[in-house]
């Protein structure tokens, strides 16, 4: 799921919820560099910032905000790599404790954001993507159809083989992935291919 202001909302003091990913401004977020490390995250619709309503404490709910030079609106990201995720902690009163965080790792649509003390959960990793690309979502042992389903949530155009190195990036046998390339950030629309190993085991294409 992406993040965005509830209810597509331009208002002030609005939360931040988790949706279903759909490439639309509401889920653009903007890095405005505000040195020492830190960052401001300006959504591309409403032109607000990522907001921590209060001080360093678990629980602290996340807002939009009128875009300032208050420490609330600093956040420290960390660049994710192929198929991971990263924390986003917040610099709120100056500390680096307390990170971007799903309240109890629940998957609810709609379920607003808060900080919590970094505790390297993967209620607290993101994968923050650069302007312009998309992150290639790890996909390795996972059916080949629920692969092609995540890659395309992605913007990516998922494409399979099979490990015997037959019918190059056409339909797979509906095993289990094994390989995707190519890796790390691509553009909107990008072909990912999918090495699958077929399930059951075919002599003919062995898992790995």
């Amino acid at each position: 799921m992406c993040l965005q202001p509830v209810n597509n909302s331009t208002a002030q003091g609005v939360a931040i919820v988790q949706l279903p990913c759909n490439h639309t401004s509401a889920q653009e977020w903007i890095y405005i560099n505000v040195g020492g490390g830190g960052f401001h995250l300006e959504n591309a619709m409403s032109q607000l910032c990522l907001d921590a309503r209060g001080g360093a404490a678990n629980r602290t709910p996340v807002q939009q905000w009128t875009c300032n030079g208050i420490s609330n609106e600093n956040w420290e990201p960390e660049v994710n790599t192929k198929g991971g995720g990263a924390p986003l902690i917040s610099r709120v009163s100056g500390t680096n404790g307390y990170c971007l965080d799903i309240p109890g790792g629940q998957q609810m649509a709609g379920l607003a954001m808060q900080i919590y003390r970094c505790n390297g959960t993967v209620s607290q990793s993101w994968m923050l993507t650069p302007d312009g690309s998309l992150v290639v979502p790890n996909v390795i042992n996972q059916p080949e159809s629920a692969a092609i389903a995540k890659i395309t949530l992605y913007g990516l155009t998922p494409v399979a083989k099979n490990t015997d190195n037959k019918n190059l990036c056409t339909a797979g046998k509906n095993g289990l992935v094994v390989e995707e390339f190519p890796g790390g950030y691509q553009g909107p629309n990008a072909r990912i291919c999918l090495r699958v190993c077929a399930e059951p085991a075919d002599p003919s294409n062995l898992c790995p």
